[in-house]
């Protein structure tokens, strides 16, 4: 037997425990839209996850229904190359808001932006995702959309346990209720 957890995998015979992370990333998108910003990035990575699909498609989906137009950029996870990327990107464009669809780029990015002199949040919001260590130790702290990490992992063997014992399952595909924690790089 076979259960993802926190992972997304469009064959609807496995099983899987997740967030919506299309509404997440619509939410926070529409929060930053409605707080007057309207060049809105999302930082995603360039190796290409099914997570980060639906991210991308909710934060899409926000900026489109607000008239503007999606800004993506992609780079790494490591913190030495995206310092090169957003070095040389963002001291060329306006960027007002930002969502990322992880806590470290988003700090990657906050730390390039006040070298510049950009303030966050006064100048750029910005949002991570996962709410890792890197959300409250990073200055300013982080925004960002929690995943219930403890409960998805419980959920998902729960769900397990009922395919190994055999017993009947009502609902192979769980969706968990997220939270966003704001914090200073973006205040509710």
């Amino acid at each position: 037997p076979l259960v993802l957890s926190n992972v997304v995998w469009d064959n609807e015979s496995i099983p899987a425990v997740n967030i919506d992370f299309e509404k997440a990333g619509y939410e926070v998108t529409k929060q930053m839209i409605e707080a007057g910003r309207k060049n809105i990035y999302l930082l995603s990575t360039v190796r290409r996850y099914a997570v980060n699909n639906l991210k991308e498609a909710g934060y899409t989906k926000a900026m489109e229904e607000a008239g503007l137009e999606p800004k993506i950029f992609r780079t790494s996870g490591d913190p030495y190359i995206n310092r090169q990327h957003f070095n040389e990107f963002f001291s060329n464009h306006l960027v007002d808001g930002v969502l990322s669809v992880r806590d470290s780029i988003a700090v990657s990015f906050m730390n390039i932006a006040q070298e510049i002199g950009k303030r966050v949040p006064e100048d750029i919001l910005v949002c991570g995702f996962q709410n890792t260590k890197y959300a409250q130790l990073s200055r300013p702290t982080l925004t960002s959309v929690d995943m219930p990490v403890y409960d998805l992992g419980a959920v998902a063997m729960r769900l397990l346990t009922k395919y190994m014992k055999e017993e009947p399952v009502e609902e192979t595909k769980i969706v968990l209720p997220y939270s966003v924690f704001y914090r200073e790089s973006m205040n509710k």
